[in-house]
């Protein structure tokens, strides 16, 4: 289980918010900043075995030549990307510290490359766009595509009813979230949903918004027009 707690932040929450920093897997505090990608950990090659809407893919994770040698890495050696999830990484985790190959939990994202500062050492080690996503998404509590990032937007559009924020925007800066990191994710094939779900679980934040009721996947009226024509992507 992941042990959460309430997080304090340079933003007023929203009455219907509630934030929780991911205390056991590396989440920073909210509102100081990225952390600096570590150097320690070792180079982990990934292989996307096939397209990540077809089911039976398959995932293989192998240390790079001349590192360190993970032999726990078996249990995740070919595994359905589908089937995979946080409890599953989580055991991944708890067992490179039992065999002694890492200390931390951080020690174990850094050896994955996933880092708050974004996912391009994973991509270097061959890993796609969308299961780099996935990766940093399950390993931050969050999923991929779902419910979360619905929950997101809901944040954005109760800020703005409060009088908290005037914009979208304006919202997304109060957490520390990257405008340039959310344009570089749609333009590999990122909706706007996840991409914002997936900053918000980078910055170690888990948000909750009121039920709306609405479980349309694209974007319609007047509310999502305006969203449209303030946020920035």
């Amino acid at each position: 289980m992941v042990k959460t707690k309430p997080i304090s932040g340079p933003f007023p929450a929203p009455r219907s918010f509630r934030a929780y920093r991911l205390c056991s897997i590396g989440g920073r505090k909210t509102g100081s900043g990225p952390r600096s990608p570590g150097s320690g950990g070792a180079e982990i090659k990934t292989e996307h075995r096939a397209n990540s809407r077809v089911p039976n893919e398959t995932i293989e994770f192998r240390p790079s030549a001349g590192n360190l040698e993970i032999g726990v890495l078996s249990i995740m050696s070919i595994i359905p990307f589908l089937a995979l999830n946080g409890d599953q990484v989580r055991q991944w985790m708890n067992q490179m510290k039992a065999a002694g190959k890492v200390r931390t939990s951080r020690e174990c994202n850094e050896a994955l490359g996933i880092t708050p500062d974004g996912f391009s050492r994973l991509k270097r080690n061959g890993c796609d766009l969308r299961t780099a996503l996935a990766m940093q998404a399950i390993l931050y509590g969050l999923k991929p595509y779902g419910q979360e990032a619905k929950d997101v937007r809901q944040w954005v559009e109760d800020m703005k009813d409060e009088g908290l924020a005037k914009t979208s925007k304006e919202c997304h800066q109060r957490i520390g979230l990257s405008m340039n990191g959310i344009a570089v994710m749609k333009r590999r094939g990122c909706n706007k949903r996840t991409a914002l779900a997936m900053q918000a679980a980078l910055y170690g934040l888990m948000p909750y918004g009121k039920d709306t009721g609405q479980e349309t996947e694209q974007y319609g009226g007047e509310k999502d027009e305006e969203h449209r024509k303030t946020a920035v992507y």
